[in-house]
């Protein structure tokens, strides 16, 4: 989904994954083939990836044009009504990306 990639250093790559993601999706939806939208949680495990490493696959998200990812913390992930609710993960923090999904 182009969220780990330096467009500086991989144009072609980031642009292609972006690109092919809305393909793979709309390919699915002209077929019916069933797919869900599930999203994936990016996380940290320590103080230094919470604090500089998710601000940092967010900057690189945005450069390559994926615009709904979003740093959730680690209340946010267990609290039970929240979307990005996963009672088995430990982490200091996270990343969202609602739009990641599996076919």
């Amino acid at each position: 989904a182009a969220i780990y990639y330096d467009q500086n250093i991989m144009p072609y790559k980031s642009k292609f994954c972006v690109e092919g993601k809305q393909l793979l999706y709309q390919y699915c939806i002209e077929r019916d083939i069933p797919f869900k939208q599930c999203g994936k949680l990016l996380v940290a495990t320590d103080a230094d990836q919470r604090d500089s490493g998710l601000p940092k696959l967010v900057e690189y998200a945005k450069g390559n044009g994926v615009h709904d990812l979003k740093i959730v913390s680690m209340e946010d992930i267990k609290d039970p009504y929240s979307d990005v609710y996963e009672p088995n993960v430990q982490c200091t923090g996270a990343v969202y990306s609602p739009s990641t999904g599996i076919i």
